[in-house]
Order: C-alpha cells, then sequence, then structure tokens
C-alpha cells in the first residue's frame, strides 16, 4: 500500500457575472461530478448560513457533528455535488456575493460510490479523536489546510491514513481525497491509496498517538513557515548576497531557534517568528553572531521577550548610528 499525490491543473472558478449555462470549470473532479459520486466537505463556522443555502438548493447533506445541539449548523457538513444543482455552481463560482463559495474556505473534495449516507457515518468518529492521554482533540480535517498538512506529514506511513478513506467491498470506501494546494486554492491536490494494506493488519481507529501528534506539529510548522516567509517576500524586496539567503532560510532558522531555546514560552509562536526571521534579515552577516550570543539562548526569559529586547537594541544602535556625509 502506498499514498499518491498529484497537483491537478489550475481550477479556472465562474466569475460572479457568468450565465447560468456556463460550463462549470474543468478539472480532475469532471469524471467524479458525472458519475454523480462526488462529495465535499464544507465548514459551517466558516460559511455563513451554508445550511439554509443547502436545504434552499435541495442538497443532500448530512451533519459530521455527531451531537444534537445549536452549535450542528457551524460544524462540518458532507453535501452531495450534483452538476445539475445550483449549489454546485455557486461552490465553483467567485465574487462578492455572499452565495459564491469559491475562495471562502478550503473544502475538501472526495467521492465514493457506496453513497454520502455511508462516508457520514465513516468520517463521524474521526471529528473527535483521544490524544495518547485520553484527552478529546478536534481534529478538523474537512479544513483542506488541515487535511493537506496531516497527509503529506504522513506520506511514508500510508497506514496512518488508511484509516480516513476506509474500506468497502474490498476498496477504499473513499478512493480519492481533493483539497486546494497549499500554494493556491484554484489548484487541487489529489490524495489516493494505491491499494488496500493486509487486511490482517489492525486499522487504526479514531485515536492520535505520540507520532500523529508529532506529524501535525510538523504540518503546522510547514503552513507557518509558508506564511512567514511570504511575509518576508513582501517586506522585503531584496534578498541578496549580502543578506546570505532567500526569506525561507531566515524563516526557517527563526523557526529552528524558537523550537530549540524557547520551548513552551511563545503565546504567538508565528508572530516571534515573523519578527526574529526580520531581524535576522536586517542584521545580515551578523545574524547568527546575535543569535549565538549569551541574551538570546537565556531560556529563563520569554522568546517573546528576548525578541523584543533584541528589537530594542537594534534600532537604539540603529538611531545613533552617525549617517555617512552627505546624506540628508
Amino acid at each position: 500500500m502506498s499514498l499518491t499525490r498529484a497537483q491537478t491543473a489550475p481550477l479556472v472558478p465562474l466569475d460572479g457575472t457568468a450565465p447560468p449555462s456556463a460550463p462549470l470549470p474543468a478539472l480532475a473532479l469532471s469524471d467524479l461530478l458525472a458519475k454523480r459520486h462526488g462529495m465535499v466537505l464544507l465548514d459551517g463556522a466558516v460559511l455563513p448560513n451554508l445550511t439554509d443555502m443547502l436545504e434552499a438548493d435541495g442538497v443532500e447533506h448530512h451533519s459530521l457533528w455527531g451531537e444534537d445541539d445549536d452549535t450542528v449548523p457551524f460544524g462540518p457538513w458532507l453535501a452531495v455535488l450534483d452538476p445539475a444543482n445550483p449549489f454546485t455552481r455557486k461552490l465553483f463560482t467567485r465574487s462578492d456575493a455572499p452565495w459564491h463559495l469559491w475562495g471562502r474556505s478550503r473544502p475538501v473534495f472526495l467521492h465514493s460510490p457506496a453513497g454520502a449516507e455511508l462516508v457520514a457515518e465513516h468520517l463521524k468518529p474521526f471529528v473527535r479523536m483521544r490524544d495518547p492521554e485520553g484527552h478529546v482533540r478536534l481534529f478538523r480535517f474537512w479544513d483542506g489546510a488541515v487535511f493537506s498538512g496531516y497527509a503529506d506529514a504522513t506520506q511514508d506511513r500510508p497506514e496512518r491514513l488508511h484509516r480516513f478513506f476506509g474500506q468497502w467491498r474490498g476498496a477504499p470506501l473513499i478512493p480519492a481525497f481533493w483539497t486546494p494546494s497549499p500554494d493556491t486554492s484554484d489548484t487541487l491536490v489529489a490524495y489516493r491509496l494505491s491499494a488496500l494494506p493486509d487486511p490482517a493488519a489492525p486499522l487504526l481507529g479514531p485515536v492520535f498517538d505520540a507520532e500523529d501528534l508529532q506529524n501535525f506539529r510538523v504540518a503546522a510548522d510547514r503552513q507557518m513557515l509558508a506564511r512567514v516567509t511570504d511575509r518576508l517576500a513582501k517586506g522585503f524586496g531584496n534578498f541578496g548576497p549580502d543578506h546570505g539567503g532567500q526569506p525561507a532560510t531566515y524563516a526557517d532558522g527563526a523557526l529552528k531557534f524558537i523550537r530549540r531555546y524557547g520551548p513552551g514560552q511563545s503565546q504567538d509562536i508565528e508572530q516571534d517568528c515573523i519578527e526574529l526571521a526580520m531581524l535576522a534579515f536586517l542584521l545580515g552577516p551578523n545574524w547568527s553572531t546575535v543569535l549565538n550570543g549569551p541574551l538570546m539562548r537565556e531560556t529563563m526569559i520569554p522568546i517573546s521577550k528576548r525578541i523584543a529586547m533584541l528589537k530594542q537594541s537594534y534600532l537604539t544602535a540603529l538611531a545613533t548610528t552617525p549617517l555617512p556625509e552627505g546624506t540628508a
């Protein structure tokens, strides 16, 4: 058994002014839609009035929340994708209109010949997972960023993902999942199992062990580094030889330093990573010397405080440095 990961061709969503007769976007999901086996996981907490839209358009939909209370509309939903239903068109249309949903969330697409009701019952137990200490954790796999992050972190351990694909009549219950690419929501990434595992092998249940938790941390760090790198690239236009690397170099170095010398002391690790990476860029060749200093490695001081002290020191030094002659 192995997991395959492949990107689809870029998807061009419908424009909000497109006529009702305009064809749906051409993408790798077209055969899925044609077979009427296509489904989508949607987040009721991100898409306002989602259940009202599904009911108004007569879409078959199932709650994965598993609890009958007032929070159900804001939980995860599995909806059937019917190409003839107006909701499918709304899902693939982008505009400022609140009923056009493309780009407002990161849905997870899937298909299964077994039907939506069986798929929903299969996925419900994974909404709330237990960790090694017995605590219940919400696993937001219906968010494409979460699903793809976990899938990418476990590519070498397909048995970790097999539980989400399930099994039905000697084949995967869900043959494939598609999620928006981490780089652009208009490109999808397809995840498929090449074959079922050994039937005698135990199937993992809705429990996260220590390896799972580490995989989540790796996935979260990867996504955070992408955001930090993007911030750096936009904030500083010139990453030349004088600065010793590209934005990703500074982002990765800052995060590794924070993870090693500031465990459990950061209330906002992403903001700390941005601040430290920006300072590293501004310090240029001197940044590694500064990070090796005793102050920055003093773990008794919270990492956020150390970064703030370094920033103040840099600004003070900058303010007291004489300007070159002839500079106004």
